[in-house]
């Protein structure tokens, strides 16, 4: 999972294989979004694939919606991955 500030520079990455809560403590008031990649093979980063092995990248995901974060805010949403 990465946090994304403006212009979808990753901020902070976690990296886990369960369901848990993931807390991104201390940010600056401003816009974030979050990023999921599915690490199929568990080597910590995004594969592109391979057209003649017929391999697909692995698969992205965006939250829905943008966070508006502000000064001593406290916010919490559920991001389901199926």
């Amino acid at each position: 999972m990465e946090l994304l500030g403006i212009k979808d520079k990753v901020l902070r990455r976690e990296f886990t294989n369960t369901s848990k809560i993931i807390t991104f403590d201390l940010l600056e008031p401003q816009t974030y979004n979050i990023r999921v990649i599915v690490d199929d093979n568990n080597n910590k980063r995004w594969d592109t694939g391979n057209f003649l092995e017929k391999v697909q990248p692995e698969r992205v995901l965006y939250f829905p919606n943008e966070f508006k974060l502000r000064a001593n805010w406290i916010q919490t949403e559920v991001f389901t991955i199926e």
